[in-house]
């Protein structure tokens, strides 16, 4: 597997269906997924998260993050400011965690059909 050098937006403009809208209030919550989602799967776990105050005035900080297999974060944005960060992820690092940690051994076997994908 290759490396992958990769840049994240934090902004206080969403796009719809592309960008998290975790509130200020759940940010212990936001962050807490992303590590788990990234040692449950065994794989870099990229967040985008926006920040700013919108329509309805809740307060988005944002708290974008890159982690890594282990749950440990790569990098992440400045609270509350726009940014963007920029990491490059190593695939022998991944492949590597990987080898040492049984990954997928109880995976059911499916496939998804008829479905556009």
């Amino acid at each position: 597997m290759q490396d992958l050098t990769v840049s994240i937006i934090q902004t206080d403009l969403v796009w719809k269906d592309k960008m998290a809208n975790w509130p200020s209030t759940r940010n212990h919550a936001w962050k807490s997924l992303l590590i788990a989602r990234a040692i449950e799967n065994l794989s870099f776990t990229i967040g985008v998260n926006r920040v700013g105050v919108d329509g309805t005035g809740k307060n988005y900080t944002g708290d974008s993050a890159i982690i890594d297999p282990l749950g440990h974060k790569v990098v992440e944005a400045e609270p509350s400011e726009e940014s963007v960060i920029t990491a490059t992820l190593s695939g022998s690092a991944l492949n590597e965690v990987r080898k040492t940690i049984p990954f997928g051994n109880d995976w059911d076997q499916f496939e998804f059909s008829n479905y556009g994908f």
